[in-house]
């Protein structure tokens, strides 16, 4: 019987990390954006967050592209991509692409995750202004800058974490 409520006991445990047990997978990724904060599938993006620390979170980056200044880490399978500047650890810049050209620098597949706006105030709307190709997307005090191409303004990308 000891056995049985041992057993029990950690597929409990299994059950509630399953974050580092089962990774993220490109139609399962949620991420949620509200006036405060970022959350990605359930995680709360720290202010400073390290590479080990997100990839623990989203999975191992694809692949990599590095210039004089920079290093962008490319999740391919999920439309994801996280700027590093060579002279700091932390995260600079997280970006999600909807539309991609298969530059280089972009991941080879567009997010198919889902993506949402949340604010605490039920009366809080997502205003949205374009200039041109540039959109930005404001909730509260909060401004989040993507690209949004054509007459319907179409989301090509945006960045959800900039510094």
């Amino acid at each position: 019987m000891n056995q049985n409520k041992l057993q029990s006991l950690m597929l409990c445990l299994l059950f509630y990390s399953n974050v580092s047990v089962y990774p993220v997978t490109p139609e399962t990724i949620h991420i949620i954006i509200s006036e405060d904060k970022t959350m990605v599938s359930e995680w709360e993006i720290p202010e400073e967050v390290t590479l080990d620390t997100l990839e623990s979170k989203i999975g191992t980056h694809d692949r990599t592209n590095e210039t004089e200044d920079s290093i962008k880490y490319i999740w391919d399978h999920l439309g994801i991509v996280a700027k590093f500047s060579k002279n700091s650890k932390f995260l600079n810049k997280l970006t999600v692409f909807y539309a991609t050209t298969l530059k280089n620098e972009e991941p080879k597949q567009n997010f198919k995750g889902k993506m949402n706006f949340f604010s605490s105030d039920p009366n809080q709307k997502v205003e949205a202004t374009y200039k041109g190709w540039i959109c930005r997307f404001k909730l509260g005090n909060r401004s989040l800058y993507g690209i949004c191409k054509g007459e319907n303004r179409n989301l090509e990308q945006i960045d959800i974490l900039s510094k």
